[in-house]
């Protein structure tokens, strides 16, 4: 899975601007896609078991349409080895996009993480301060060139 920053969404909101969406069930799996991929993207990689953790889900009302929820992947951190569950980004990622394919128009999409030290990790390495930073400057950017 590569970084790809916030360019996709800043892109899928210029075609709502300027009137290309016809499909918006696409454009929410695509948008929601890009954002999962950029979370994990901005991510620190320790041993990758915070990484590889985050989940998505699809819901209707109170019910899960697609997905487990953010259950843990191996239930518990047994290593704290560098690298050790980097392995497991890409095919966490790969099992929870596949989630999206349910989605349509009224559901909830919810990215979520149960890593129990998520939040000390999410301060001390600005997880989310990082991605809207990256959107920030590539936000300014796409739209001064235009």
């Amino acid at each position: 899975m590569a970084v790809i920053g916030f360019s996709a969404l800043v892109r899928d909101i210029e075609k709502i601007v300027d009137g290309e969406v016809k499909d918006y069930e696409e454009l929410i799996k695509s948008f929601m896609s890009d954002a999962y991929e950029t979370i994990i993207g901005t991510s620190p990689i320790l041993s990758g078991y915070y990484a590889s953790n985050h989940s998505l889900t699809v819901r209707r009302g109170g019910s899960i349409k697609a997905g487990a929820g953010a259950v843990l992947e191996p239930a518990e951190k047994d290593s704290e080895e560098p690298g050790v569950y980097e392995a497991n980004i890409n095919s966490r990622a790969s099992k929870e996009l596949a989630n999206l394919a349910v989605y349509k128009v009224g559901d909830t999409i919810r990215i979520a993480m149960a890593v129990p030290y998520a939040g000390a990790v999410e301060a001390l390495h600005g997880v989310y301060t990082n991605a809207a930073q990256t959107f920030d400057l590539q936000t300014t950017s796409s739209f001064d060139e235009g």
